[in-house]
């Protein structure tokens, strides 16, 4: 086979999310460095690889240069379920080079770990504490000579190895960064009061590694990587979203289905607008019940309502969607939108659409989804991938908005980068009229055909809703 038509092995981290990052995991004889400020989750982030390697029944040799104990850093390990003392000394074997560098120098390092990975027969090296090195080289030559004997010594060895450093020093000045195939940054600040961490790949060979800060929380599962979205899915090779379906949906509301001219295009995103308590969910819910009825798959992403309460609205109003979850026609998630992030949350939608493959689809609530992100700047270009996405997914998407306003004579809709990107865009809202709030519905936007642009009354009861009467504004008479 060519050289060039060889695929490099690769190997699973067992870090959720990591492996999308790093493009399928880590690449075998491949240096990783992982630098961060103490406290960041590097030494964390080693061990779960070191743990997942031995699950998978390679050795591992995991390297220190502190003086403190083996045991106590164990102990440390013990809340996470990653951890498995079984693995401690058959799989995993650790060794200190603390004393062997105080009394040999740098060229001890060197010869002590060549014949540590022999005996052991190590397919991964971690050298934890490499900024420590630097106390004990004569110069930054004599450290870049020995990092660089290091690493071509494990290299020959055939190993993987990760070198974990404290990145107090800028990249230039650090030559532990020159051996590196591969650098995560590890970073740890605030955002609105809120402590947040995050991982980025500052370099990477021969491997096309998602570009962008990717958040991550550390659990008592051990780290959870969010890969970031825009990343995520510009990397995926679409082609260019097809063109809406001829193929009308039907809303399951006759009234509706007139005023858009005979209901949804099919592969379409939509949205629907309103002031809180006008009925979005109701409408969308019966969207979903008319799919499902038909044999159809759909799915729920619920921000706000928890899926008990969207399963007694429906039953409530007349459709009860019930016994389609039981059927396995339909799944919902639901995310309390609390200490939550955006590629958190949207990841958890993606790879469930992957699995489940609905037709239909129902985000309730846009406006809860973008709260979770914590640059608004980003709003844009992640409705733009999502929405891209789920076209190429032939997936028909109806998405409720918050509208703040409650009544006003004058129609002032919010500009939003979401109204650029919807094929159809209904709004849902009260009005004041003759002492009374009426709710009504009118068509904003419906691209690709004619729409009914006339403003109804409309009701809510069994069945959902039901179309009235257009609406007579105060002050008009009615022709």
């Amino acid at each position: 086979m060519p050289y060039s038509l060889i695929q490099p092995e690769r190997a699973p981290t067992g870090v959720y999310g990591l492996d999308i990052v790093l493009a399928g995991g880590l690449l075998s004889r491949s240096t990783y460095l992982i630098a961060g400020a103490p406290g960041t989750g590097k030494s964390v982030l080693a061990q779960q690889i070191a743990f997942q390697q031995a699950r998978l029944g390679h050795k591992v040799l995991y390297l220190t240069l502190l003086s403190e104990s083996h045991e106590k850093m164990l102990v440390n390990l013990q809340g996470f379920s990653f951890f498995d003392r079984a693995f401690v000394g058959d799989h995993i074997n650790y060794l200190s080079l603390y004393q062997d560098i105080v009394t040999g120098g740098l060229q001890s390092f060197i010869s002590v770990t060549r014949e540590a990975v022999l005996k052991s027969k190590a397919k991964l090296v971690v050298l934890d504490g490499v900024s420590s090195l630097r106390d004990f080289a004569g110069s930054r030559g004599d450290l870049r000579k020995a990092l660089f004997d290091f690493n071509a010594q494990l290299s020959v060895l055939g190993c993987t190895s990760l070198l974990i450093v404290d990145d107090e020093l800028p990249v230039q000045n650090a030559p532990e960064y020159a051996i590196a195939d591969n650098i995560l940054r590890l970073h740890f600040n605030t955002n609105q009061k809120r402590f947040v961490r995050t991982v980025e790949i500052v370099k990477s060979r021969a491997t096309p590694a998602l570009p962008g800060l990717h958040y991550f929380d550390i659990t008592g599962n051990g780290i959870i990587v969010y890969p970031f979205i825009e990343s995520r899915l510009a990397s995926q090779q679409f082609d260019p979203p097809p063109a809406v379906s001829k193929e009308r949906l039907s809303l399951g509301n006759e009234g509706l289905n007139r005023m858009l001219k005979g209901g949804l295009f099919g592969s379409s995103f939509n949205v629907i607008l309103g002031t809180p308590g006008s009925g979005k969910t109701i409408v969308s819910l019966r969207f979903i019940y008319e799919g499902v009825r038909q044999g159809h798959k759909a799915l729920i992403l619920s921000l706000q309502h928890s899926p008990e309460q969207l399963l007694a609205i429906s039953s409530e109003l007349g459709f009860d969607l019930s016994p389609f979850v039981t059927q396995g026609n339909l799944k919902i998630l639901w995310a309390l939108p609390v200490q939550r992030y955006l590629d958190e949350v949207a990841g958890r939608l993606l790879e469930e659409i992957e699995t489940f493959q609905p037709t239909r689809l129902l985000l309730d609530s846009l406006t809860e989804f973008e709260q979770l992100s914590l640059d608004p700047y980003r709003i844009t270009s992640f409705w733009a991938a999502i929405a891209n996405f789920l076209r190429n997914k032939r997936i028909t998407t109806i998405g409720t908005m918050e509208l703040n306003r409650l009544a006003n004579h004058v129609l002032e809709i919010p500009e939003h980068p979401i109204s650029l990107l919807a094929d159809t865009v209904i709004l849902m809202r009260s009005q004041e009229a003759e002492g009374h709030l009426k709710r009504v519905v009118s068509i904003l936007e419906m691209r690709h055909s004619d729409f009914d642009p006339v403003v109804r009354e409309y009701h809510l009861g069994n069945g959902g809703l039901q179309v009235g009467e257009p609406f007579v504004s105060p002050g008009t008479t009615e022709n």
